[in-house]
């Protein structure tokens, strides 16, 4: 296995903000503090005020509000303005300083400045959000502004207003790949997002999707290890912390992701997850953007403990029940979990585990999505299907890595039809989140349940429509994922 995979680094209860390598927090951030700034993680505040002279404020830029909120989120809102005759959005971080805000903004300006070194040109497309500057909103309010490029559309909104359904398979290719080139850069660069999903994709007015909202990211520690037989190591281990502690690793906060697109072992509890969460995000990110729906998606939770335990126990009768030759930790996560959770929750038994494969429901999803096109590219449908089975899979060692997934057949362009950004993208704005997300977007998939027992269901009224010799099957192709049952 090719590419990065490392864990990452736990906060310290109360430590010195780190720099960054080559950038100065403080100094990229254009303020300087009256005090030593300080992280408390138990408050979740950044103590320190702006200095006066340095940080400008947003009328000093040139910026002039036009349409007012545009986005809103827990820690800031995001208006759309201009500065020097160019669109642009201004994220206004509230609740004082909180450490999500400066983390974000740290992070942002770090690879606004790698763009410089990593794609010079300025018609080179940069798939991550960039900090064009940091500002004050007035001179009374010491909160901070983060001044960006305007992207008119999320792939959220895109999915929900069905306009994502219209789209055809060289355009979802782009998107998808210009993700994969995001994560790429970030996971080369020790970055783990945490929170990948529809809503955190923005689409430019070209039709170039960019990663955005890095609240959650964290930066990995430098001499972690990050080469798949290190990450195998670790996984192989029979509890994992032992060995995770001997190469340096730190326990990382579980669960920080959205329920849509969490991956597995961040449901079993699992602190030494790593890169490869991300994988698996980025999966479901991409099979929201092709059924219109995540694959697993609840329409009812009473609290938010059982809503984990629904997903997950919905993940592993997809994904099937790990076992000690597909998966060593997973057993033992498995089992942990159970012994926490006695008489509330236990993994599921095969019997309840679905018949179809993973990689068959993909097929047939891909075959029902891009039905012309299946027939005129087949071989680049199938490279998709088996793109997504491989990052979906159980095992965070055994998901392909970002490098492997740009030299891909499916995303190096030697399967037609090439990656083509989308074109005639309607004419408005889709960051409002007031629109009532469509019923699957394409109308086809119900919006909550388990997707893949969906198209179990799919199949299996095709088989009695057709009868069993007529019925619509799939021959498996690439790496086969793991049953916890004898059906094939």
């Amino acid at each position: 296995m090719g590419g990065d995979c490392a864990p990452p680094e736990a906060p310290a209860a109360k430590r010195q903000v780190e720099a960054i390598p080559g950038l100065s927090p403080l100094g990229n951030l254009d303020f300087q503090s009256n005090e030593p700034l300080v992280v408390d993680e138990s408050a979740s505040i950044v103590s320190g005020k702006f200095h006066d002279g340095k940080a400008k404020t947003l009328k000093e830029l040139g910026v002039r509000s036009a349409l007012g909120v545009i986005g809103e989120g827990t820690y800031g809102r995001i208006y759309k303005g201009t500065m020097k005759g160019k669109a642009i959005a201004v994220k206004q971080y509230l609740k004082g300083f909180h450490i999500t805000s400066f983390r974000e903004a740290v992070i942002m300006r770090y690879f606004t400045a790698l763009r410089r070194s990593e794609r010079p040109g300025p018609d080179a497309h940069w798939p991550l959000a960039e900090c064009l500057k940091v500002a004050r909103p007035n001179d009374e309010n010491e909160e901070i502004c983060v001044v960006m490029p305007f992207c008119p559309y999320d792939l959220y909104g895109l999915i929900k207003s069905g306009d994502a359904a219209q789209l055809n398979l060289a355009a979802i290719k782009s998107i998808m790949r210009d993700i994969v080139d995001g994560v790429d850069i970030m996971h080369r660069f020790k970055h783990l997002h945490r929170d990948l999903k529809s809503s955190n994709i923005l689409i430019n007015a070209k039709g170039r999707a960019i990663i955005t909202d890095f609240g959650m990211t964290r930066r990995l520690p430098l001499n972690h290890p990050s080469t798949p037989q290190q990450i195998k190591t670790h996984e192989n281990n029979k509890d994992g912390t032992g060995d995770a502690r001997r190469m340096g690793r730190k326990p990382l906060s579980p669960k920080p992701s959205t329920r849509w697109y969490i991956a597995p072992e961040l449901l079993l509890k699992d602190q030494y997850y790593s890169l490869p969460s991300d994988i698996f995000a980025m999966a479901a990110v991409f099979i929201d953007l092709i059924a219109g729906k995540a694959p697993f998606v609840l329409e009812k939770h009473h609290d938010k403990d059982s809503a984990d335990y629904q997903y997950l126990t919905q993940q592993l009768q997809t994904l099937g029940v790990p076992t000690a030759k597909d998966w060593p930790r997973g057993v033992q996560l498995v089992a942990d979990l159970n012994r926490e959770k006695k008489g509330t929750w236990a993994a599921p038994s095969a019997d309840t585990c679905l018949s179809i494969s993973v990689h068959e429901a993909l097929d047939r999803l891909i075959r029902r999505r891009f039905s012309s096109e299946y027939s005129a590219y087949p071989e680049s449908c199938k490279a998709l299907v088996n793109v997504l089975t491989h990052m979906m899979a159980l095992n965070p060692a055994k998901r392909y890595r970002t490098g492997q997934l740009l030299r891909h057949p499916f995303f190096n362009d030697s399967l037609l039809p090439r990656a083509s950004p989308p074109t005639n993208l309607p004419d408005k704005s889709v960051l409002d989140k007031s629109v009532a997300r469509l019923t699957g977007g394409q109308g086809s998939f119900v919006l909550y349940g388990n997707l893949f027992k969906q198209l179990q269901e799919d199949k299996d009224r095709d088989r009695q429509r057709r009868g069993p010799k007529e019925a619509y099957r799939s021959r498996s192709h690439g790496a086969p994922i793991r049953r916890p049952h004898h059906h094939k």
